[in-house]
């Protein structure tokens, strides 16, 4: 589920930097604009697979402690 999000947010991006060619393409804000959202997805990866570790560490010690 989470491969396909990525893919499609991808295949939004890639809609979003043709959109901003058209409409804008003097501005150099909108560049900025396409280049936040994978960043922010690889963000949101990490912190999940971060958590995810945390959790499974704090189990495993919890599980030799008792």
């Amino acid at each position: 589920m989470i491969e396909r999000w990525i893919k499609e947010s991808i295949l939004h991006d890639e809609k979003l930097k043709k959109d901003n060619n058209i409409n804008c393409s003097s501005n150099s804000n909108c560049s900025t604009v396409v280049v936040l959202r994978p960043v922010v997805v690889v963000v949101v990866v990490v912190v999940v697979v971060v958590v995810v570790v945390v959790v499974v560490v704090v189990v495993v010690v919890v599980g030799l402690v008792k």
